[in-house]
C-alpha cells in the first residue's frame, strides 16, 4: 500500500492489485480494510469512478446489499470520526470519503 501510495496517487489498476494481493494472499480483510485505511488518508489523488469508488471502501460485485449498507455505514462513521483532525490532509481526505461513502449508501439505498 506504501508503495502504491507513493506518488500521492491511488489509480483503478494499484486498487484491483491491492484487493487482488489481499485476495491471494489470504488476508483478514478486516485488517486489510483497516491498513488501506490508513494510507488512503495519506493519499492526495484518488482516481475516481464508481468501480473504485466501491472498491475503496473493499465493496465486491457478489455482496449482498444489506452487506455492503452494513460496510458502508461502518466506513462512514470511521470516516467521519476523522473530519475534526487536527491533520488538515486527514481531515479533507476524511471529508471526501464521508461523502463518497454517502453516495454509494444512496445508490444502494441504505
Amino acid at each position: 500500500m506504501n508503495i502504491a501510495g507513493s506518488d500521492e496517487k491511488l489509480s483503478i489498476k494499484e486498487d484491483q492489485l491491492l484487493n487482488k494481493t489481499a485476495r491471494a494472499l489470504n488476508l483478514d480483510i478486516e485488517q486489510f480494510r483497516k491498513m488501506k485505511n490508513i494510507a488512503i488518508a495519506n493519499i492526495e489523488n484518488i482516481e475516481h469512478s464508481e468501480q473504485l469508488n466501491e472498491s475503496v471502501f473493499n465493496i465486491t460485485e457478489s455482496m449482498p446489499n444489506a452487506e455492503k449498507c452494513k460496510l458502508l455505514r461502518k466506513e462512514y462513521t470511521r470516516w467521519n470520526a476523522q473530519t475534526n483532525n487536527a491533520n488538515e490532509n486527514i481531515r479533507t481526505k476524511a471529508k471526501k470519503m464521508v461523502e463518497l461513502a454517502a453516495e454509494l449508501r444512496k445508490k444502494y439505498k441504505c
